[in-house]
């Protein structure tokens, strides 16, 4: 399975400012909220993802933060990706792409992949910086385009 195909253009966000993960994680599941239909309780979730982040380790020196919640009575696999306008301050790193990931407590294979993908971009910095600063995750012309990796 490829990485572009867990993703949908309306669960991309570009260009705004976020004061915190918090404000980040908010609005990427408000964006999947809409997306895909969800019933999910807003808040129940930002608390899930806020208290797995107070855990730390989501956040890495590539620039990469992958907030995250394992939700019981969920059995999807949905990403939500955050470029922010300037980088967000999160367990001592400048985050400059916010990956958000809810899964259910039970599947981890779909899950995995995709976050060993995620940091692996990140890792490839002069990808992950064309990436950021090009937009090549942006809509274009009503289309969705994922950059293709080595």
């Amino acid at each position: 399975m490829k990485l572009a195909s867990l993703l949908t253009e309306d669960s991309i966000c570009f260009g705004k400012s976020y004061r915190s993960m918090e404000e980040a994680v908010r609005e990427l599941l408000g964006a999947l909220k809409k997306a895909h239909r969800l019933k999910l309780p807003v808040e129940e979730v930002v608390t899930a993802v806020m208290q797995r982040e107070a855990l730390g380790g989501t956040a890495f020196p590539t620039g990469i933060a992958v907030p995250h919640a394992r939700l019981p009575n969920f059995s999807d696999l949905l990403i939500g990706v955050c470029v922010p306008q300037t980088p967000i301050q999160s367990q001592n790193q400048s985050v400059k792409l916010v990956v958000l990931m809810l899964t259910s407590k039970t599947e981890t294979t779909l899950y995995l992949n995709a976050l060993a993908s995620f940091l692996k971009l990140s890792q490839d910095v002069g990808p992950f910086e064309k990436l950021l600063g090009s937009g090549a995750l942006r809509r274009s012309s009503g289309s969705f385009r994922m950059p293709r990796w080595r």
